[in-house]
């Protein structure tokens, strides 16, 4: 692994950074679930490399270290809901959001807002008109 870390430090620039980052994942490698693969782990030690030269400060950089109150992380049990349904809750949001602040800066043009949004003019009038949202 101290090669990987240090040819990830020699590619970001930061040679130097190579030891303390290698000490600072090797401590912390048992302490966090690695759900990624070895591209998270690069992406990491970039982080880490660029940023901060010792553990200490890597710590204050990167928040993969930072202790988190389990109740943040997951809502109580009575208010966690089926994912499908969370999720198309989430997503009403995000589009009613979105649309929104999309007619605005369009300026109502619709071909204005297709280029800005990536979509067909035709899929933009469908959203503004399922979500009942009026151009300026």
């Amino acid at each position: 692994m101290a090669f990987l870390i240090e040819d990830v430090c020699t590619r970001v620039g930061k040679r130097e950074h190579a030891e303390a980052v290698a000490a600072w994942v090797a401590d912390r490698m048992g302490a966090h679930d690695w759900p990624g693969n070895v591209r998270e782990l690069v992406n990491v030690a970039s982080v880490a490399a660029t940023l901060a030269d010792t553990p200490g400060a890597i710590d204050d950089v990167l928040a993969l270290t930072r202790p988190h109150d389990s109740a943040e992380v997951m809502p109580p049990r009575a208010s966690v809901t089926a994912y499908n349904e969370a999720k198309r809750a989430a997503l009403a949001i995000f589009d009613r959001e979105y649309f929104t602040h999309l007619a605005e800066s369009g300026a109502g043009n619709i071909s204005e807002m297709a280029r800005q949004s990536g979509m067909e003019r035709h899929h933009v009038r469908a959203y503004l008109r399922k979500l009942g949202i009026e151009r300026p």
